[in-house]
């Protein structure tokens, strides 16, 4: 009984660090595709483009009030799947990415925003939740993104 445990610990621990070791970027290409967001007290739909490429990602979304919020992020220092996070060449966050299930989460804060995200991938959509903290006040969201 004990070798067996063993051999079953020993098999998770290389199949988590296999999932580890692995570089990984999300697949490239332009996505484009709708999201909910939801506070205490308010909520609302919206639509964005994201572009992702090798160490970028580039969002536009397009705000229930029809106005229009840019988010560009350069994912750079990749190592073992880790990255940095920067915004204008300043260093903000950090994330990283697990290959075998295509999944990226980062976290970064900017003054007056606290923000943490995970990106899926499923066939050619891009699913995108997340959640910040803004001048106090909690929001999340999710997005389904099509290629």
């Amino acid at each position: 009984m004990e070798s067996t445990m063993k051999s079953i610990i020993s098999f998770l621990t290389l199949v988590i660090a296999s999932q580890l070791s692995f570089s990984h970027t999300l697949p490239e290409g332009t996505y484009q595709g709708k999201g909910v967001w939801k506070s205490i007290s308010e909520g609302g739909n919206y639509t964005n483009t994201t572009v992702i490429s090798k160490d970028q990602i580039k969002t536009h979304y397009k705000l229930p009030n029809g106005k229009y919020m840019d988010w560009d992020f350069t994912l750079s220092n990749e190592n073992n799947s880790f990255f940095d996070l920067t915004i204008d060449g300043q260093k903000v966050g950090s994330g990283y990415c697990l290959e075998k299930i295509t999944l990226c989460h980062y976290q970064f804060e900017v003054p007056g925003v606290k923000l943490e995200e995970s990106l899926v991938q499923q066939e050619n959509n891009i699913y995108r939740y997340g959640s910040k903290i803004i001048n106090g006040k909690t929001i999340f969201w999710q997005e389904r993104l099509e290629k």
